[in-house]
């Protein structure tokens, strides 16, 4: 399928189609005999590189909306491309292996698993992935160690690598789950409230690291938040609010809020 305002080159591939395009979003649930929606027909693109951060009241579904764009959850209804894959079409092992090649998660908690070092922690998706045709398990984590420990330079903490989680303080933690996140070298960032467990100084720290990694990379970024000035470091500003995404000023001098449906 051919994306709407692309234009396709060579090879199939579209020149100016955005990293993430939604189209008409509805997640509903079910409480009982009542169904209510969190959101309906939302759209949504976001283009390569680009930084985006979401706001709203608490439950007004940013999470909800965070999750069906990471193929966490699915919609009730809709599309949700990366590039020509509309990934409300694949199989739940197709999904998982998509998530794990071309997305990067950070969440509010950072997760990480107490029993394994920095490094061990780090390298999980990588030794997660669906081995290759006669690859020996050995054979993946010799491949996977020099990727995690190149991450974790990345982030400052190479020399925290044999450490535990519990040996590391929470700003090093979030770093790790960064590291984590990035290891797989994935093409969008997807982040739930990543400051929201940090005093605002190492919320700040994080941030700009975050920022440093995005640009570099040419990340695309979508990241909760209900943090204005953590919100103006990104290029776009959008607020869900009853259950429409909205192009939203608010965080600039004039505080006023651009309505819109498709953004």
């Amino acid at each position: 399928m051919t994306l709407p305002g692309a234009g396709t080159v060579a090879g199939g591939v579209d020149a100016m189609t955005p990293a993430v395009v939604a189209r008409g979003l509805t997640k509903r649930y079910r409480s009982g005999d009542s169904e209510f929606a969190v959101f309906s027909a939302l759209d949504l693109d976001i283009e390569k590189g680009e930084s985006v951060a979401l706001t709203g009241e608490s439950g007004a579904g940013k999470s909800t909306l965070l999750h069906l764009l990471g193929g966490l959850d699915r919609p009730s209804e809709g599309a949700i491309y990366f590039g020509q894959t509309d990934i409300c079409r694949l199989s739940g092992d197709e999904l998982a292996d998509f998530r794990n090649r071309k997305l990067g998660f950070v969440w509010q908690i950072h997760s990480l698993l107490p029993e394994f070092t920095a490094l061990e922690n780090v390298m999980m998706p990588l030794l997660l992935r669906q081995p290759a045709a006669g690859r020996l398990k050995g054979q993946a984590r010799e491949e996977a160690e020099p990727l995690a420990r190149a991450s974790l330079e990345e982030v400052g903490l190479a020399h925290r690598a044999t450490h535990r989680s519990g040996e590391l303080s929470g700003g090093e933690q979030q770093r790790i789950a960064l590291a984590r996140a990035l290891v797989t070298r994935p093409e969008v960032l997807l982040a739930d409230e990543p400051t929201g467990s940090l005093d605002h100084r190492t919320g700040a720290m994080t941030m700009d690291l975050i920022g440093e990694l995005q640009r570099s990379r040419s990340l695309s970024f979508l990241h909760v938040t209900h943090n204005p000035a953590f919100a103006r470091r990104a290029s776009r500003v959008l607020s869900l609010e009853g259950g429409r995404l909205l192009t939203s000023s608010a965080y600039s001098s004039d505080s006023h809020i651009d309505r819109a449906t498709h953004v």
